[in-house]
């Protein structure tokens, strides 16, 4: 099957299937969406936070989380207290 056809019979874009199949792009490597703000670990931190207050009785909002998630991105020094974390 050509690619022409294949990027018709399969709604794909004729570009992207052709450099797949040319080798140009390795589909095991392709990386789609932003990069996370917190590394595995720190996000670790967050969460791990949240459930300690949470079997404390203390439960977050959701406006409560991204505060708490804004000043510990501060701690780190990957954002500045005039420019915190939001929900979008």
């Amino acid at each position: 099957m050509s690619v022409l056809r294949a990027s018709r019979t399969y709604m794909m874009p004729e570009n992207t299937l052709r450099d797949r199949v040319l080798g140009k792009v390795d589909p095991e490597t392709v990386v789609m969406g932003k990069v996370p703000f917190f590394d595995e670990f720190e996000e670790a931190q967050i969460v791990n936070h949240f459930k300690a207050m949470s079997d404390l009785g203390y439960g977050y909002t959701q406006k409560e989380c991204i505060d708490v998630a804004s000043q510990f991105a501060v701690q780190l020094g990957k954002r500045t207290i005039d420019t915190p974390l939001s929900m979008m």
